[in-house]
């Protein structure tokens, strides 16, 4: 039986509605439902199928080592968020629909009008085999608007077919309701090829787009992993092959793959959120997630959405910036049934690691981490490309170059490196000669080549992929800033430079396609074969992908460090664990305060008649010696507790409940 027959009502003035009727057999929505990832995780590294079927997903790291998933807010709960740096699959174990089956992919998607052309072709989804007719994706189809503005609409392909629309466009930073569905008893663009991927329907919101494309080639879907088939992808889909992938630009939400197509009224209860149900939804509102240079009078703005019929009282939301509680000196509005929330109070030149959550009144949590600074480009920086030449030799204050060139007075250009005393590289052959196809790019694009040699230097620099600053844009037309690539473990680069007096943090700029371990030491005699290095702290870079970040030098219980500076330094930048993955921009001196040690405050517990008294000390200078939290869980989110005194009694009620001492 036939569970979508389309057809095409009459035609009044202008307007042709396209509808499809209610197969004569009602069915549940969890019916031939193969794959359900909510994102409602928050955290970790694994996206749980929500089907019965145990078809987690994870990040592919074949493509993308050390990739984590980017967990943001979702139209339900939580969501996974995408930049063009990883994706998601299912670890080997789902291949999707095969050959002509009927199948319907759905989900809600948030992306951007910003978003770039090339992002816009980019892959949601995809499987099967890179070959005629043998593979399944599903992705943005991208084009420029009479404005010159990108515009992305949705698409399904099957390598020498596609079908895609034109009337809807979906990147304007709103959720939509993506549908795909495939009937192959249905010839749904009556060109009288039957189960052709002109056959697929795509829904926006609920509403059927238009079709354009290829749209005859027939489906032959291949999912057979030893004839070359790749598992299921989200964000992305594997293009060509298994060694290369194609990416989008947003985040998925609810994402799910049926073995059937949907009928018309299942589709609208998708798209109105029926079968849905988890922790309450939690966004940042105002797009500083992964944020830099942000201006300290920025507000935070976010909302909360309880599911169903739960509810969200006002002091189970909370937001924490580098581990601490600010929801006291944030605004609330709203009420338990949806909130929106905005803190003001951001200081200058900082790295935040914010955490935004809340639970409902049913005990569900979801919360999840982002990053954003404040960081101003006015502080003092060491280029990573700019390291010592010619045995401890420097510029205090270089200049940019132009390359090729290099003929300013303080130009590294054209400098090289003494082995072992100014640098160490520890690959010597991975330079391009005048023999290698790629040589006249390395004369375009590196850096510290050697005066009429071009590769005496053996450290490897390349043109920068970060954004230009300032400085490389007023120096003239064509000045480039570089990045230090290829680090491998055991490499390292000194620096010397006259640093104002001072106190500060160190800030690595760095972007790394695996997570990569560097240190910062202090060099005895820049100049010297046996130079003494002592340890200052240790730079841990996570994977970014194509993205440059701020990196925070922290000490060996992971905290941020504080250093004083002043005079002729010689610093060394030394790579601890590296494999090739990590590009080095440069290093950024924040002025900075040392904070003091805080105080250690134990908590007693003792019973009396009943109830369980905490109770912690005074301190000598008087004060109340610390704020008392509590939480349900031991990682939160914590309340503050109304005390007196320095006591506080609790009832025995059998519930699990953590408490904590917040010191001043």
């Amino acid at each position: 039986m036939k569970k979508n027959s389309c057809f095409k009502a009459p035609t009044w003035t202008a307007l042709t509605l396209a509808l499809c009727s209610i197969s004569s057999q009602a069915q549940s929505l969890r019916d031939g439902l193969e794959v359900y990832w909510n994102f409602d995780e928050g955290t970790g590294n694994v996206a749980s199928d929500s089907s019965g079927n145990d078809r987690e997903a994870v990040p592919e790291e074949n493509i993308f080592p050390g990739a984590v998933i980017d967990w943001s807010g979702g139209k339900f709960g939580g969501s996974a968020k995408f930049d063009m740096n990883y994706m998601l699959h299912s670890p080997f174990e789902y291949y999707g629909v095969g050959d002509a089956g009927a199948r319907t992919i759905s989900m809600w998607v948030k992306t951007e009008w910003q978003a770039s052309n090339s992002s816009a072709v980019g892959a949601i989804m995809g499987w099967g085999v890179h070959a005629g007719r043998q593979r399944w994706h599903f992705k943005f189809n991208g084009g420029i608007d009479a404005d010159g503005n990108v515009r992305q609409f949705l698409r399904t392909e099957n390598q020498g077919g596609n079908n895609f629309g034109n009337s809807i466009p979906v990147n304007d930073g709103q959720w939509h309701h993506f549908i795909s569905v495939f009937d192959p008893e249905v010839d749904a663009n009556d060109d009288g090829i039957m189960a052709a991927v002109g056959d697929v329907d795509h829904y926006i919101d609920g509403v059927l787009e238009n079709k354009n494309g290829g749209v005859g080639n027939p489906v032959e879907t291949n999912v057979d992993p030893d004839l070359g088939a790749v598992p299921v992808t989200i964000g992305g889909g594997y293009f060509p092959n298994i060694t290369a992938a194609r990416l989008m630009e947003g985040r998925v939400d609810e994402v799910r793959i049926y073995s059937r197509a949907l009928s018309y009224d299942e589709i609208q209860q998708l798209a109105s959120g029926k079968d849905v149900d988890g922790p309450p939804s939690v966004e940042i509102t105002n797009n500083i997630e992964g944020a830099e240079l942000l201006a300290d009078e920025t507000p935070i703005e976010f909302s909360i959405v309880p599911q169903g019929d739960a509810t969200v009282a006002q002091g189970d939301v909370f937001l924490e910036l580098n581990g601490k509680n600010v929801m006291g000196s944030a605004t609330l509005s709203g009420s338990p049934s949806g909130w929106t929330g905005t803190f003001t109070g951001l200081e200058k030149n900082k790295v935040y690691a914010a955490r935004v959550g809340a639970t409902d009144n049913q005990g569900r949590t979801y919360a999840f981490d982002f990053s954003f600074d404040t960081i101003s480009l006015d502080n003092f920086a060491i280029e990573a490309e700019d390291f010592n030449f010619d045995g401890g030799a420097f510029f205090d204050a270089p200049e940019p170059c132009n390359i090729p060139g290099g003929n300013e007075a303080n130009c590294y250009f054209d400098r090289v490196a003494t082995p072992g005393v100014d640098a160490n590289d520890t690959v010597d052959d991975d330079r391009p000669t005048d023999e290698d196809a790629d040589y006249l790019a390395f004369l375009d694009n590196g850096y510290r080549f050697g005066a009429g040699a071009f590769r005496d230097e053996l450290v490897d620099t390349w043109a920068s992929g970060d954004a230009l600053r300032e400085k490389y844009v007023t120096a003239g037309e064509g000045i480039q800033d570089f990045d230090v690539e290829r680090v491998q473990t055991g490499e390292w680069y000194n620096y010397t430079r006259t640093l104002p007096s001072g106190t500060y943090q160190v800030l690595l700029r760095a972007r790394a396609r695996a997570t990569q371990s560097l240190a910062l030491g202090s060099v005895s005699d820049p100049s010297g074969a046996n130079q003494a290095v002592s340890e200052l702290g240790q730079f841990s870079v996570s994977s970014t992908g194509g993205s440059y970040r701020f990196f925070p030098l922290k000490d060996a219980q992971g905290k941020d460090l504080v250093l004083e500076y002043g005079g002729k330094q010689t610093l060394r930048l030394s790579a601890l664990e590296a494999d090739g993955n990590v590009d080095l921009n440069y290093l950024m001196f924040v002025p900075a305060s040392i904070a003091e040690d805080p105080v250690q405050v134990e908590l007693g517990i003792f019973r009396q008649e009943g109830q369980l008294i905490l109770s912690w000390p005074i301190p000598a200078g008087g004060g109340s010696g610390g704020v008392l939290q509590k939480s349900t869980s031991p990682l939160g989110p914590w309340q503050v507790v109304q005390t007196s005194g320095n006591e506080h009694a609790v009832s025995a009620n059998q519930a699990a409940e953590f408490y904590r001492i917040v010191t001043p």
